[in-house]
Order: structure tokens, then sequence, then C-alpha cells
């Protein structure tokens, strides 16, 4: 009746059936993360299909990662297995829409609060952010090379010198003269992460040099609180065991523009300051 293909790495799944519809969990064996499909069951055809928020980025060399699916007229559930740990994730039939999102930690589970505007919101798409303002952003030459390790970076304006501090815990702190304004203090470890001020936001990206992905964050200066977060479209999801990751930052105007160097290529991406909205998108081969 009908067929699909797919080229996934080291690639499970898993299916379930509800009424008229197919839902097909895809995930690799040996990286982290999961996109739900749902597909009518007499045509093929794709309604929708998302990313899992499942356990969020993971930083990760080797790996496992399992999951198992059940699915009702009322709801769609995901139940993931991973080196990082385990979560069930309820999505809403009809569209797609994650209804909740629960992890298991010490011993027992608790939901997670995952706001619509904090950084998965471009990573749930199915496809690319548009070119936009990425049209004729020039790749920098100069600065780490893409197999940096990670190392404290910082950077200063106004009597203020910010500076992230990679180690088995991350800590970011913004100090002036003697005394330090605020410090956040995450846990972590075999981060990268690099700087820049756009008026009174400092603008950090964080990455795991070993894995996939880029989140971006603006906190105000003054009081160290987080403005916005955004998770990058980046080289789009990523399946893979080794890896390499390097981020760069510039202002461009009112504009900040991300720079990735990953195994599987590298990309452009061009942020609103103010709101961290993806104004455009440029992927550019590995070197």
């Amino acid at each position: 009746r009908w067929a699909r293909e797919g080229e996934d790495f080291v690639a499970g799944a898993a299916l379930a059936r509800a009424g008229d519809a197919l839902y097909v969990v895809r995930f690799c064996h040996v990286s982290s993360g999961a996109t739900l499909a749902r597909y009518e069951l007499a045509t093929g055809v794709e309604r929708w299909r998302r990313r899992l928020t499942g356990l969020g980025p993971i930083g990760h060399s080797e790996y496992l990662n399992a999951a198992q699916l059940e699915a009702s007229d009322a709801r769609v559930v995901v139940y993931g297995w991973e080196s990082a740990g385990r979560y069930v994730e309820v999505i809403r039939p009809a569209d797609g829409a994650e209804r909740g999102v629960w992890r298991e930690a010490d011993g027992g589970w608790s939901r997670v609060d995952v706001p619509a505007t904090a950084a998965w919101s471009d990573q749930l798409t199915s496809e690319a952010p548009p070119l936009g303002a990425a049209q004729g952003v020039v790749w920098p030459t100069g600065g780490a090379p893409p197999d940096a390790s990670p190392r404290p970076v910082e950077v200063r304006q106004d009597g203020f010198l910010c500076r992230f501090e990679p180690d088995d815990g991350v800590e970011l702190s913004c100090a002036e003269g003697d005394t330090t304004r605020w410090r956040i203090a995450t846990a972590g470890g075999l981060e990268g992460g690099a700087l820049t001020i756009v008026d009174d936001r400092l603008i950090v990206a964080r990455w795991h040099p070993i894995a996939s992905g880029t989140w971006v964050y603006a906190y105000d200066l003054e009081s160290g609180r987080e403005l916005w977060r955004r998770g990058l479209w980046g080289v789009g999801p990523v399946t893979h065991s080794r890896y390499r990751n390097h981020v760069r930052l510039a202002r461009r105007g009112e504009h900040l523009v991300v720079f990735g160097d990953e195994t599987a290529g590298r990309y452009v991406e061009v942020l609103q300051a103010t709101t961290g909205r993806v104004l455009g998108h440029r992927r550019l081969p590995a070197e």
C-alpha cells in the first residue's frame, strides 16, 4: 500500500496504532533524543512530526538509547531509556503538541517545566529556519580551532568582567572591580562557552565539544536574571558516536551571529539579541 525509508545511523524504532493512525518513534541507539511522527494508516501521509523534549540536550561520547510507545485516541506516550536517564513524554494525538514530560531523578519521578518560549521551540520543528538574515554573512577567519578543549573565556565592557569557567561544574560570573555582581553555578563539565555583550545583555553560548547542538542564553548584566534562552537548529538533528563541536559569537549591529563548526557541518545562525528569535539560518559544508 505504501512504504517509507530512512538512512538513520544505528537506527531504532517503535510503533503503535490507535484507530486510523500509526505512530512511529525513531531514535539512534548510540545517541540521545528521539523523533515522533503520525501517519495515516490507509495512505501513509505524514500528519505531523516533532523532536521530543526527552532529557533535553545531552553531551556524550559513548551512549545507549532506546524508546517504546503506546497510543490511544486520547494520548500518545513515549517511554525513553538513555544512558543519562529515563523519561516519559505525553503527546496530543491531533497535532503532536506536548502535554507533559516526566524525568526520573533520585529514585522518583518529577514533571519538567519546559516553557514554550524556552529553547526547544526551534529544535522541535522538522525543517530548518529560512535563510533570512544569514544570507551574505561571511564565515570568520582565525579564532579557536574546531577541536579546542573547554577553557575559561571572558569579556569586559563598562567595568564589567564576565567569565565562563568550565570545570566539573560550570560557573558563570559577572564582576565590577573587586565586587562580584552575580554568579551562576550549574551542573555540567566538559562544556565549551563563548561570551559577548549586546547593550545591557550578556549573551552566552554553551555546547559540548564532543556532542552536537548549541544553546544560547541572554542575561541581564546588572542582576544576572535570565532573559531568554534558545536551542539552535545548527546542523539539524544529528546522530553520532565520536564527534567534535565548537562555536563562536559575533555582534552585527543589534543582532547576534552564531558560527557553529561540527563534525556534521558548519552553520551560521542569526538571532535577535532582545528576544532570541531566530532571524536566519545557513548551512555550510564541513571543512
